[in-house]
């Protein structure tokens, strides 16, 4: 009967490695990256709402052109620039509503132009096409609720859309 022996690696202690004048950091390898910590600041209620209000488009002189910016809102983490803010800013009930049915229904229906513009270039585009299909299905069920719920809102919504021509 044989003993084997098992060896050990030796790994240098942090006193040896001073002594050295290696860091500990790049003698031993890590997997991980180190982070970096930052600590969020509180804000107040003024500075959010200013964060959260709507920007008017300012014109910007370079040199001889002129440069409109766009207007930009927030949902939640996601800035939205363009037409989805002005979407946004035209059916909300208040500055921080994000979520009812008509501000729903106004950005499916933003997407769901514009997948629709992708998909004539695109026919074989089999990803967008069920991404289409599963938006105007949610669409739909939005509006239905909106329906059930609020007629008049719902007439108003599907004119202003160009919805059932």
């Amino acid at each position: 009967m044989t003993i084997k022996k098992t060896e050990t690696k030796k790994t240098k202690s942090a006193e040896v490695l001073k002594k050295e004048k290696t860091p500990v950091k790049k003698a031993t390898k890590s997997l991980v990256a180190p982070v970096k910590v930052v600590k969020k600041e509180k804000k107040s209620a003024e500075v959010l709402k200013k964060e959260n209000a709507v920007e008017k488009p300012v014109v910007q002189t370079l040199g001889k052109k002129k440069k409109v910016a766009k207007p930009t809102a927030s949902v939640g983490t996601f800035k939205l620039k363009g037409k989805d803010a002005e979407l946004l800013t035209k059916y909300q009930h208040n500055t921080s509503d994000t979520g009812s049915t008509e501000v729903q229904v106004a950005l499916f229906t933003a997407k769901i132009n514009s997948l629709a513009k992708h998909l004539k270039k695109h026919g074989k585009d089999s990803d967008s096409k069920r991404g289409l299909i599963i938006m105007v299905g949610k669409r739909r069920r939005l509006l239905n609720y909106l329906l059930k719920h609020n007629q008049a809102q719902y007439q108003k919504l599907i004119a202003d859309l160009g919805l059932r021509k």
